[in-house]
C-alpha cells in the first residue's frame, strides 16, 4: 500500500469520528508523548502531581468508553506503554468530573517480573478486561495517602 493511501485512509477514519471522539483523540495525541517524557524526567509521583494541578475543563461524561478507546487508539500511533496511557486516561476522566483510580499490578513471566497499569472507575477496569485481576497481583491504589 502506498504511503498516500495509508494517510488518506487514516484521515477518512478521523473525519468519521464524532466531535467528542476527535477531541479525546487530539488531547491524547498531545498528552501521551509529554507524559512519557515527564515520567522519564520527573518520575511517577511528580508527574501525577503535575497532571493533578492542570485545570479542568468540562467534557460531557456520558461516554467513558469513548475516552478510553481514543486513548488506546492514540497509544497505537505513539507506541506508548501502559503507564502513560493510564495517566492520560485518568487525567481526561478527571477533567470530565469522573473519579478514577490508577492501578498497577505485577506478575512473574519466567524469570522476568512484568508490571502493568490501568484505570478503574467504580471498581471496574475501564481500559482493560476483568481478566487483568487474574493475571496480575494488584498493588493498593496510588493516591499519595496511606491505604487502610
Amino acid at each position: 500500500m502506498s504511503w498516500w493511501k495509508l494517510v488518506r485512509g487514516k484521515l477518512r477514519t478521523y473525519g468519521g469520528l464524532s466531535g467528542r471522539s476527535r477531541s479525546c483523540f487530539l488531547l491524547a495525541l498531545f498528552a501521551l508523548p509529554l507524559v512519557t517524557l515527564s515520567l522519564q524526567v520527573l518520575g511517577l509521583k511528580r508527574t501525577q502531581t503535575l497532571l493533578n494541578s492542570l485545570p479542568t475543563f468540562p467534557l460531557a461524561n456520558d461516554a467513558l468508553p469513548t475516552t478510553a478507546e481514543m486513548v488506546k487508539v492514540t497509544a497505537r500511533y505513539t507506541s506508548t506503554s501502559c503507564l502513560p496511557q493510564a495517566l492520560v486516561l485518568q487525567t481526561l476522566l478527571r477533567c470530565q468530573g469522573v473519579d478514577s483510580v490508577l492501578r498497577i499490578g505485577v506478575r512473574r513471566e519466567g524469570q522476568q517480573l512484568e508490571a502493568h497499569a490501568w484505570v478503574e472507575v467504580q471498581g471496574q477496569p475501564l481500559n482493560q478486561g476483568t481478566e487483568v485481576y487474574e493475571e496480575y497481583q494488584v498493588f493498593a491504589p496510588l493516591t499519595g495517602k496511606p491505604h487502610l
